[in-house]
């Protein structure tokens, strides 16, 4: 909820501004950042999920462990990076935890980027939730499957 409420205010001021380039680069940030912060919960509840079931893993398909494993340490990786657009900070700590440990990553912009490196970057890192949330949903059909 406050997120989107950050979103309402933010668009009221930017738009009660003339309109500029650089507002609508922020815009699109913004909409992409919100994206991949919904593929990153979605991430999460599935390793959550495969974890939960790692232990009704039958014998032939328990190679499936080390790929879990490493889809863990990759959203870790991941997740570390994942970088707010200024001015719209999100609380990323409001999805499940894969991991098991608090979340002290500061993802607060480096305050030198122009708007077109911003949306570069929240494209790069929805890309990345992308392919993420992918590979999660491969390797769990690969756990459920007979």
């Amino acid at each position: 909820m406050r997120i989107k409420l950050a979103y309402i205010i933010i668009c009221g001021f930017v738009f009660s501004c003339a309109p500029s380039k650089e507002n609508e680069l922020i815009l699109q940030s913004i909409e992409i950042h919100e994206s991949t912060i919904k593929l990153n919960n979605r991430v999460a509840g599935k390793i959550l999920l495969m974890n939960s079931l790692l232990d009704s893993l039958r014998e032939d398909k328990i190679y499936l462990k080390d790929s879990l494993a490493v889809l863990k340490q990759d959203y870790i990786d991941w997740e570390s990076s994942i970088v707010d657009v200024p001015g719209h900070e999100v609380d990323h700590h409001d999805h499940p935890d894969p991991h098991g440990h608090d979340h002290d990553h500061d993802h607060a912009p480096p305050p030198d980027l122009t708007p077109e490196m911003v949306l570069e970057i929240q494209m790069d890192l929805n890309s990345q939730a992308r392919q993420l949330d992918e590979r999660a949903q491969t390797l769990m059909e690969s756990m459920v499957k007979n």
